[in-house]
Formats: structure tokens, sequence, C-alpha cells
């Protein structure tokens, strides 16, 4: 009877025993899991916010090289322009009191035409490109100015040649000091006779002078269209990130959830 009593005693204590054991097994083995599990999503997080950061990071170095290789563009077109011998003998008439260019017997009205038709083709083969001009320098007038409207090329009529005098691109110009500077213009929307232009067109500008001798005599100014220019198409297929460009002022010129919002 004493034995079956210490028996029993024996198989409860340890039934006791082996429930708590379990019991403590089961909670270490949770608590690892946990342990595991936390350290596994910090860092799977980790790992996601680092290849994030590297696809952006990628993606913003691509672009700004894409904006640099345009500007850079815009740069040597003007000046590859202004070396071009029509516009260097369209100077020289300009500046002679005939209207004549005694280094190749050709008239101011002539180079005009010529000058009309290389600066047609250029507006031809640059999509971003909406409008080149040759601006006095003494008084602000324009002396030619090629538009472009929906890849129609225009010559703009006399009578219809604009004032540019107290345009901040225009005065920004005439304090450019090296033949070779060029003048680059904030991004703001394209005015004609001191009205904004329907539809918009955040433009941006590059002017540079012409000289006869020393002499400054007129600038030259390509527009072009930053849409076309910066190719806002192809921030819009970007699938990794969504972008929203501002100028120095707070007004959208990219807004891909929103384009009413630029401008």
């Amino acid at each position: 009877m004493i034995k079956e009593t210490i028996k029993n005693r024996s198989l409860k204590l340890f039934r006791s025993i082996s429930f708590k054991i379990s019991t403590l097994v089961l909670f270490i083995s949770m608590v690892g899991i946990g342990i595991i599990s936390y350290i596994s999503y910090d860092k799977a997080k980790s790992i996601f916010i680092e290849y994030s950061s590297y696809i952006l990071k990628k993606d913003l170095n691509e672009y700004g090289n894409l904006i640099v290789n345009k500007i850079d563009k815009l740069f040597y077109d003007i000046k590859i322009f202004s070396l071009n011998p029509s516009i260097q003998g369209y100077i020289r008439a300009y500046t002679n009191k005939y209207n004549y260019d005694e280094k190749t017997n050709k008239t101011f009205n002539q180079y005009q035409e010529e000058l009309s038709s290389i600066v047609s083709l250029i507006l031809k083969q640059n999509r971003p490109y909406f409008q080149m001009r040759i601006i006095d320098i003494a008084n602000g007038q324009e002396l030619l100015k090629i538009l472009k409207d929906n890849n129609k090329i225009k010559k703009v009529d006399k009578r219809d040649l604009q004032n540019k005098w107290n345009r901040s691109y225009f005065q920004d110009t005439l304090k450019l000091k090296r033949k070779d500077d060029v003048y680059i213009s904030n991004i703001n929307l394209n005015k004609e006779f001191n009205t904004i232009e329907f539809p918009i067109k955040p433009t941006i500008r590059v002017a540079k002078v012409l000289y006869a001798d020393e002499k400054k005599v007129a600038i030259t100014v390509i527009n072009a269209n930053v849409k076309y220019l910066f190719d806002f198409n192809k921030l819009r297929n970007s699938k990794s990130i969504k972008t929203y460009i501002s100028n120095k002022d707070g007004y959208y010129i990219f807004n891909e959830s929103n384009p009413q919002k630029e401008f």
C-alpha cells in the first residue's frame, strides 16, 4: 500500500515536471521563433530600403545626366549657329550703312532669307526647339524670328516683330563678358506680346551675343519646350518612382499625379 502510494506520487511529480519542462521548451521555442522572425523582418526591411534607395539614386542619376546632356546640346547648337558663315555675313551686312556685306557681295535681305532657311532646318531637326530669334542689342528689337507651331514652321512678318528690351533674358545676356559665354534662363511660361501663350509652353532659353569684330551687335536666342527637352514622358512611364519637379518659385514643372497643377 505504501509502495503504491509512493509510486503514484512519483508518477504525479514526474508528470508535473514533464509538463513544466514541455511548457518551458515551448516558451523558449516561441521566443526563439519570435526573435528569428523579428531579425528576419528587420533584415528584410533593411534590404528593401537599401534596394529602393539604390533604384531611386540610379534613376535620378540617369535622369540628371539626360538633363545635363540636353543642356549641353542647347549650348552647342547656339554656339555653332553663331559661327555659321551666314550669321557672320548677316551681322556684317547689318552694321554696314548700305546693308551690304563687302566680303560676299550679299545684301542684308539676302542673308535674311539664308538664315530663315538655316533656322527652319534647325527647328525641324530638334523637336524641343520652337523658336529662334536675332535681336538688336542697341534697342531690343527683334530682327528675325522663326516659329514652329504644330510642326509648321513660319517666318514672322516684320510688322509682327516685337521689342524685348525689358525682358530679363535680354538684359542678362547683355551682361555676358566673354565672346564664348552663353546665357541660360530660368524655366517659365512663354509669352507673346506680354501675354502667356496657350496652350502653355514651359520654356527655357539660351542666348548668345553676336559680334562684329569686338563690338556687340545683336543676340541670338533659342526657345525650347522643357516638356520635350527633358523628356517628361520618360518620367511618366517610370515604374520605380513617381516624380515631381518644381522651379525655384515652387510651381510644378512636372507633376505625374496631377498634370493640371503644372504651372
